[in-house]
């Protein structure tokens, strides 16, 4: 029997009619359809003022708008989802009815990025359902139900993952603390991050193919697991899942006899930067800086002149044994110089100690003061002043010109620890390429770090962090083309998709009807080599 409901959205009433209502056995609720009959008051009483009339000139009088839907944005990331075969993917993985929500709630944290409980609204205020030919809606108890089955099925994700990891031939290992305040989340372990943080962690390894740009898999562990331990366990999975990933680039945090044991032992060969810090570091630079200036040292890369010195040096690490058994003694090093950023370093250091100079002479001293001066971003500079109480009763520093003129001579300077016999200009090249997959991984653990601190178990967890890893390597899919093409790296990602969402389809009266596409949107979904979306006819009414 058919009966109308009131529902309240953002403040305002709508009027549906529901149609249909069928009981699930097994979940053990009913399922409506429902049809929209247009905005209300609180009493159901239908309010005329708030309809769009429909243009004169294009429909006759009678005709009404019943509703306008966003189909832009969510038509270039479907149909980029489509060309590039993350939805074939998903769905030989996961099925496809589950890989069509999966795909539908990544483009979602792209496009419209919030809280999972007000997916509803967002969700049918956009085309989406209808691209991706989805016939149910979701409401908060299915989008409970979608992210725990996502999260329940293991076996699901390592088959999406193991086919991404095949043939990737040169990965990016990284590892990072999520925290969360959640007591209902059992992975959640106090980490060596807890005095800092003060919220229990969870660690997660993360791998990023080179060869294809995108994020190819992950694996959370509990918070109290080591970065050694995370390292091992990674390469295994790789490997057991069939990656041929003979080369890895890490950062500099990983440089520990464990990690480099670890990766010799393992058969993987490896680059990565040695911590300025590091007395070896203090020690190779004083071996090359006279050669650093050397035009026999100089080459062209990516628009600047850099210097390299080429250096075999005795391994830093006792008892280091190759694959086979073999001990490793030498390791080569790479010694790079940037003049135009050696410059730029300089500048930057001057200006920060000048700055807390200023600030020291304006501050009345005290213990408390003085910890504020070298609070967050200032911490570093610390270890360059004598501080103590100025006759005046301000804070006087008296820099340490030692320790400045170490931090000016470590500028513009890099040391890349690596296997690698390739020239020194592809390696600095491949270094390179983890600074823009490092921004995705930051905003990846953003994203995951904001939704876990909600969840109720640590399936939901799960499912929830898999979708946004599916999401960051839509994002990632998009970025590569942006970055590729003159037109598009002038306007960047946020400006593209902004570009896109005047792009609506309007249901008038039965009838649903694309707006014009402009000629830049046009170019838009052309230069990404995607066909404009399509509309259906007949509206789609959604099963809750």
């Amino acid at each position: 029997m058919a009966y109308k409901v009131v529902q309240k959205i953002r403040g305002k009433y709508y009027l549906y009619e529901v149609t249909e209502a069928e009981w699930d056995p097994k979940k053990k609720n009913s399922k409506q359809k429902r049809r929209y009959i247009g905005p209300c008051d609180e009493n159901g009483t239908i309010d005329d003022s708030r309809r769009k009339a429909a243009p004169a000139a294009s429909a006759p009088a009678e005709q009404k708008l019943y509703w306008s839907k966003n189909i832009g944005q969510y038509g270039l990331l479907t149909g980029l989802a489509s060309r590039s075969g993350l939805d074939a993917d998903l769905a030989a993985a996961f099925g496809g009815e589950t890989a069509k929500d999966i795909l539908a709630l990544a483009v979602m944290r792209i496009a419209q990025p919030g809280s999972l409980r007000g997916m509803e609204d967002s969700i049918e205020s956009t085309y989406l359902r209808e691209l991706l030919d989805i016939k149910k809606g979701y409401s908060s108890q299915r989008m409970t139900e979608i992210i725990r089955a996502i999260g329940e099925d293991i076996d699901a994700k390592k088959r999406y993952c193991a086919k991404a990891v095949k043939d990737s031939k040169a990965v990016i290992f990284d590892t990072t603390a999520l925290f969360s305040s959640s007591k209902l989340y059992e992975m959640l372990e106090y980490g060596r991050k807890y005095k800092k943080t003060g919220l229990p962690q969870v660690n997660m390894g993360y791998v990023h193919c080179m060869d294809s740009g995108i994020p190819v898999y992950y694996k959370l562990y509990p918070g109290s697991i080591t970065d050694v331990v995370t390292l091992v366990n990674l390469i295994k999975e790789m490997k057991a899942m069939g990656s041929s990933a003979e080369h890895t680039v890490l950062d500099r945090g990983f440089y520990s006899a464990g990690n480099i044991r670890a990766m010799y032992s393992e058969g993987y060969r490896f680059t990565m930067p040695l911590p300025s810090g590091n007395d070896l570091f203090k020690s190779l630079i004083t071996d090359a800086i006279d050669e650093l200036d050397n035009p026999e040292n100089m080459f062209r890369f990516d628009g600047r002149t850099e210097f390299c010195v080429d250096l075999e040096i005795k391994m830093p690490f006792k008892d280091i044994t190759d694959a086979a058994g073999n001990a490793v003694e030498k390791i080569r090093a790479l010694v790079f110089q940037n003049n135009d950023r050696r410059k730029d370093e300089i500048d930057t250091l001057a200006a920060r100690i000048d700055s807390v100079e200023a600030d020291a002479a304006m501050t009345k001293w005290s213990k408390e003061k003085e910890s504020e001066l070298f609070r967050g971003r200032n911490a570093e500079l610390k270890n360059f002043f004598d501080v103590s109480k100025a006759e005046d009763g301000k804070i006087a520093l008296k820099g340490k010109r030692n320790a400045i003129s170490f931090a000016m001579r470590n500028t513009g300077r890099m040391i890349l620890l690596t296997t690698s016999e390739a020239p020194a200009a592809e390696i600095l090249g491949t270094y390179h390429l983890r600074d823009s997959v490092e921004k995705d991984f930051e905003t990846l653990k953003d994203d995951m770090e904001g939704g876990i601190e909600y969840v109720r178990d640590t399936v939901s967890a799960e499912g929830m962090i898999f979708v946004q890893f599916i999401a960051t390597g839509l994002r990632v899919r998009m970025m590569d083309i942006v970055r590729k093409n003159p037109s598009l790296k002038r306007l960047g990602v946020p400006a593209v998709l902004r570009s896109l969402n005047l792009m609506t389809v309007s249901n008038v009266n039965g009838t649903v009807l694309m707006s014009e596409v402009t000629k830049k949107q046009r170019e838009i979904f052309e230069q990404f080599g995607v066909d404009l979306p399509s509309v259906k006819q007949k509206p789609q009414q959604s099963s809750v």
